[in-house]
């Protein structure tokens, strides 16, 4: 019945851009209550019912107009509630688009670590080429030397 209730809280969590979770909660309540009364009241509508004191085609003339306003609200109310979910999906996108810029700050930060360190490893290992060829190079020296 309350749509509103299966998202998870932080979805509605947005920091400086944050709509007004109560009212949007209530909205969305009001929206669902009008849907089920005008189907209900459609329902109830499209029995056949005739009273003896009203001619027939009166009759048919009065449920096809009421069957018509009541129509129109289940419409109007439809049309309230997927403005609703619209919203909703814009709010989800403007706070997936914050999550996922953070996500990627996050992931630059832990790359430019891992590039940090590559760096440094591959310095001690060009200082220990380094030491070793230079120690290759005087006993290469020496024995040509001798």
């Amino acid at each position: 019945k309350q749509l509103w209730r299966t998202f998870p809280r932080s979805v509605f969590r947005l920091g400086p851009s944050m709509f007004n979770v109560k009212e949007f909660k209530q909205r969305i309540d009001e929206q669902l209550k009008a849907l089920t009364t005008n189907y209900t009241d459609l329902i109830k509508a499209s029995k056949i019912e005739t009273e003896k004191n009203i001619r027939p085609e009166l009759q048919i003339e009065n449920d096809k107009y009421q069957i018509q306003v009541l129509t129109s609200n289940l419409v109007r109310a439809t049309e309230l509630l997927l403005e609703q979910t619209a919203e909703l999906k814009t709010q989800l996108i403007v706070r997936d688009s914050t999550a996922i810029a953070q996500w990627r700050r996050d992931r630059q930060s832990q790359l430019e670590r891992y590039c940090s360190a590559t760096k440094a490893e591959l310095e001690d290992i060009v200082g220990e080429l380094s030491s070793c060829l230079a120690t290759s190079e005087e006993i290469l020296a020496r024995t040509t030397q001798s």
